[in-house]
């Protein structure tokens, strides 16, 4: 919330499973967001028309790759 986003939001979350992803995705609960997971396999586009169509105020990433 510190970083501005709505409530009921959409938080895009990018990585592979790791405790970090899952600390990404109970944070954005807890913060009454809507957590959207997204493959990191995924080619940038993709990522970018979840990211839009998502919504997403917010896009939490494993790297900066």
């Amino acid at each position: 919330m510190s970083v501005g986003a709505s409530e009921w939001s959409s938080v895009n979350i990018i990585g592979i499973n790791s405790p970090e992803w899952g600390i990404a995705y109970l944070g954005a609960i807890c913060a009454n967001l809507i957590a959207t997971g997204v493959y990191s396999t995924n080619s940038p586009e993709v990522c970018l028309y979840i990211a839009k169509n998502s919504e997403a105020e917010i896009v939490v990433v494993e790297n900066r790759k």
